[in-house]
């Protein structure tokens, strides 16, 4: 492969002169070759059909202005504008499009500078539609871009100024970046790592560690075309040695998923900290230096950078607000949600300053090495034996809100730094095979979560879903003694003191359904969100798992507050729907009811209304009314959940 990142001119031609010379033997082999562009072109289009046709005088094209000026900088930014595959110079790119229809020329070597969105021309559209489902992204448009594109300075202009650069320089620590791709697209792959190594200072950085869970994607090529570098295989090893001592691959024959695989990367780390990154990010200025400092003020510290939004189909780098935190609901699953009123006050409205969040999205995160082991192994076990994280869990989903919890809980904090800015490519959909099927990896791994971490509190995934009840989830004993020998405190603790707004409130005594027994319709969110009416429904069944019951099931505190999955109900007026909201943390008047036991009425304190649903129009309103003793006024709770036993730790 002609790499345009080598040490050396004469080392990088003499790749491209070895390429040549593999093309050249090859020749004799042309029926073979038909097929396999053939089969190329169907399954992974135009950048990897080009990369065998276009001829290296294309691709392999230097400056020599910039090579007599010795300016490094300059060579790379022509080497790599439009970058496909990471090796192709500006004006390889504009040569590809011209062959492709895309025209352009030379200009066309800025695509996506600057985090601009990238438009590709009606030529390339279909095979960007063809190929977007191998990676959810649009790999076409990824392809285009420079590994080393600029981006925007979207910091807060305090950050800027801070004290927490020199705070990191000073520190003595420096990181260990762990990326783990699994048939990674190449161009995302590479910009991932020259982002981390264009904008990381020297001293900060130990070293980047690439860990290949067991890629196959090129396999089958490899076998087809006779040995010619298959994808993320050789090429990548070549690639590697070239960008240096500070650059390594680790390579797991096996596919072992996200979690052991990071662990795998974290057992070869030199650095005093690690830093975990997905393998389609864009770290931008200044991002490092205050997650290192923040570990450093306090080395119990979990550190995440604020995280902005590359998107899937343009790559425009888009900034994220910083008042976003990361929460979970009833079924353990991961979420956004707006800072709480608390947490802000609690930062003085600063935007720069740290918000400690009640979990963590778990994809990109900085923690110190000796923490990351000693609040994770046990001491009677070998390392290798039992993780940092959960090795019980299997592949990717719940490990971050079990980590979350354990930090927490464990005396730590988890912190979003909103002055480390990371891109990163939300996909709507995985694009990779799991192995035992999503349903079974998502399951077993929040059921292990519950079971060490929620204490009594566990019923309330597995009323929302009874067939987490009886899901094999592993042994996880080992994991309750490392609780107990941490002296971790007490779920209840955690809702009071980290994250009061939850929608899991403390001193539940009912869960189920809220019945009207006379037209029998239930309370039902919908699937909506905070922000959302909710409606009554015909009752269903509760605990099918199906999805629907999950709607329907909703929690009474003795605070008076009524809780479904996704937030507590609250209102103000009269005539005003029941919307789903953020909880509060103390049951404020609007979030607060009172049931009356002999009407049957939900009277909602502050307006002294009470709830009623609609029965005359279509979708079926639940809205604050004065009451009266109309059928519509007429509510049955759900049973009673369990005794509060929470522990007061």
């Amino acid at each position: 492969m002609c790499l345009s990142q080598a040490s050396s001119l004469p080392s990088t031609h003499i790749d491209c002169v070895q390429t040549r010379a593999k093309l050249a033997l090859t020749l004799p082999f042309a029926p073979v070759w038909v097929v396999s562009f053939h089969f190329l072109y169907k399954n992974m289009g135009f950048g990897m059909l080009f990369y065998l046709l276009i001829t290296l005088k294309d691709i392999c094209i230097y400056s020599d202005d910039a090579t007599e000026k010795g300016n490094q900088e300059d060579l790379q930014k022509q080497q790599y504008q439009g970058g496909l595959f990471g090796g192709l110079s500006g004006r390889g790119v504009a040569a590809l499009l011209a062959r492709l229809g895309g025209g352009g020329g030379g200009s066309l070597s800025l695509l996506g500078e600057g985090g601009k969105p990238v438009r590709l021309p009606a030529s390339l559209m279909a095979d960007s539609k063809a190929k977007f489902g191998l990676n959810q992204f649009d790999v076409v448009v990824s392809n285009l871009i420079s590994v080393n594109r600029s981006l925007p300075d979207v910091r807060h202009p305090s950050c800027r100024d801070s004290d927490l650069a020199k705070m990191a320089e000073k520190s003595g620590l420096n990181t260990s970046v762990i990326i783990v791709f699994h048939n990674e697209a190449w161009s995302t792959l590479l910009r991932t790592i020259h982002s981390v190594l264009n904008r990381s200072p020297p001293k900060l950085l130990q070293e980047v560690i690439l860990v290949d869970d067991a890629s196959d994607r090129g396999k089958l090529f490899y076998l087809m075309i006779l040995h010619f570098d298959d994808y993320l295989g050789a090429s990548l090893e070549t690639y590697v040695d070239a960008l240096g001592a500070r650059v390594r691959l680790l390579r797991l024959h096996e596919r072992s998923g996200l979690i052991r695989a990071r662990l795998a990367g974290a057992w070869e780390a030199r650095g005093s900290t690690l830093t975990f990154l997905d393998a389609h990010c864009e770290v931008t200025v200044g991002w490092l230096e205050p997650l290192i400092a923040h570990v450093f003020i306090n080395p119990h510290s979990v550190v995440c950078p604020a995280i902005d939004v590359i998107s899937d189909t343009t790559f425009e780098y888009l900034q994220s607000t910083e008042k976003t935190w990361g929460v979970f609901g009833w079924d353990l699953l991961f979420d956004w949600d707006v800072v709480s009123p608390r947490e802000e006050l609690r930062r003085h409205h600063n935007p720069t300053m740290p918000i400690r969040t009640p979990a963590m999205a778990g994809g990109l995160f900085l923690i110190r090495r000796d923490y990351f082991y000693r609040a994770s192994y046990s001491f009677s076990c070998p390392l290798s034996q039992l993780g940092a994280y959960d090795e019980g869990m299997e592949v990717w989903g719940g490990e971050n809100v079990e980590m979350s919890l354990r930090v927490w809980q464990c005396g730590g904090e988890l912190l979003i730094v909103p002055c480390s800015r990371v891109g990163h490519v939300f996909r709507k959909v995985s694009p990779y095979s799991w192995p035992g099927g999503v349903t079974h990896v998502l399951h077993r791994n929040r059921v292990r979560t519950a079971r060490v971490w929620l204490d009594e509190f566990i019923e309330l995934p597995f009323t929302l879903d009874p067939s987490l009840r009886t899901f094999e989830y592993g042994d996880v004993s080992e994991r309750i003694a490392l609780r107990r020998r941490l002296k971790c405190k007490s779920f209840s603790w955690y809702l009071r003191n980290i994250f009061p707004e939850s929608n899991i409130r403390p001193h539940i005594t009912r869960l189920g359904q809220i019945r009207n027994p006379v037209h029998e319709l239930c309370f039902d969110t919908g699937g909506g969100r905070k922000g959302q009416m909710i409606a009554a429904v015909a009752c269903r069944g509760v605990g099918s798992g199906s999805g629907g019951s999950a709607q329907q099931t909703f929690s009474v505190s003795t605070a008076g507050e009524l809780t479904a999955s996704v937030g507590c109900l609250g209102a103000r007026h009269i005539h005003d729907n029941l919307i789903l909201g953020q909880c509060d943390g103390d049951a404020g008047a609007f979030q607060k009811f009172v049931y009356d036991e002999q009407t049957k009425h939900i009277l909602h304190v502050y307006s002294n209304l009470c709830v009623r649903v609609d029965t005359t129009r279509r979708e079926l309103p639940l809205f604050l009314d004065n009451c009266a003793t109309s059928d519509e006024f007429v509510w049955e709770l759900p049973p009673h959940f369990y005794n509060q036993t929470s522990r007061t730790q």
